[in-house]
């Protein structure tokens, strides 16, 4: 009978444990998504401008086509970073991501030059 009641007393508390453990992760995985927000409220502004600013440059020496591209990759890096999806996504869209973000940087780079 007190063995019962020892075992079932520490599968309670062995419950509760976990019940706290994952609570607690689930916090951190809340607050480290917060921080990435908070991140990206910030430099999201600065590259705008910089995008914004670097394609100002390119029509002023008659690159359209250069503009019509960075505005492309712009529009695209901005449909992927805006769209709702799931907590995964593909290696393609990555990619595509990626692709246009350091097309995107490589021009606000090469005109600082």
């Amino acid at each position: 009978m007190e063995h019962e009641k020892l075992y079932n007393s520490i599968h309670e508390m062995i419950h509760r444990i976990e019940k706290q453990l994952n609570d607690i992760k689930k916090a951190n995985v809340l607050k480290e998504n917060e921080q990435i927000k908070n991140i990206r409220a910030a430099v999201n502004p600065h590259f705008q401008f910089n995008i914004l600013n670097s394609a100002i440059w390119m029509l002023e020496d008659n690159l359209t086509e250069e503009v019509i591209d960075v505005l492309t990759a712009l529009g695209k890096h901005y449909r992927n970073a805006l769209s709702i999806k799931n907590e995964y996504t593909t290696v393609g869209d990555e990619i595509e991501t990626t692709y246009n973000y350091f097309k995107l940087y490589n021009m606000t780079v090469e005109k600082k030059k």
